[in-house]
């Protein structure tokens, strides 16, 4: 047997990699789901501790009364029941 028939079969480590398949990008479907993430983003109602007013925030907004500044906010409470199992 010829020994440069041996190094022929062998592959050095970045050689393999070129032969694999491409695995197709996934960045412009990512960026298109965080953009719909980011518009999906619910408001929040707050109640001013100041005022009174109702104020609705979103996550990114910073904690603070549209009307009067105050940044003691107090969470809305829901109109739907919840029902919880107590052992």
């Amino acid at each position: 047997m010829d020994p440069s028939v041996g190094f022929a079969l062998y592959q050095l480590p970045g050689q393999g990699a070129a032969k694999k398949k491409k695995v197709p990008d996934k960045a412009p479907d990512l960026k298109k789901l965080m953009e719909e993430q980011r518009a999906k983003t619910t408001e929040v109602m707050y109640i001013c501790g100041n005022c009174g007013e109702e104020v609705s925030l979103k996550a990114a907004d910073n904690v603070r009364c549209r009307y009067c500044g105050h940044r003691i906010l107090y969470k809305k409470r829901t109109t739907q029941g919840m029902m919880y199992e107590a052992r």
